[in-house]
């Protein structure tokens, strides 16, 4: 948790630098967690951020084969878009 929070006040301050830090580090917790897609979803909002298009598109989609979907439920709208539209 303390991984999204870190993502979420550096994409609100608009620090992609510190975004990916975060981000990266993210994988790190992958396996003291139940994979359910997480981890490719953060990545993927810093991706998409960033301009990063590619690197979003394939996190989004692994995010949502691994939680069929979940992560985007209460998230901003705009990254399911994005997953659509592609």
């Amino acid at each position: 948790m303390v991984i999204e929070y870190g993502v979420a006040f550096a994409l609100k301050l608009r620090d992609l630098n510190d975004a990916w830090v975060w981000a990266n580090r993210a994988p790190e917790f992958k396996e003291q967690r139940q994979d359910r897609g997480e981890v490719e979803f953060l990545i993927g909002k810093v991706a998409y951020e960033d301009g990063k298009c590619d690197i979003a598109l394939a996190q989004f989609r692994e995010a949502n084969q691994k939680s069929r979907g979940r992560v985007f439920v209460d998230s901003d709208p705009k990254y399911a878009a994005f997953l659509k539209a592609k």
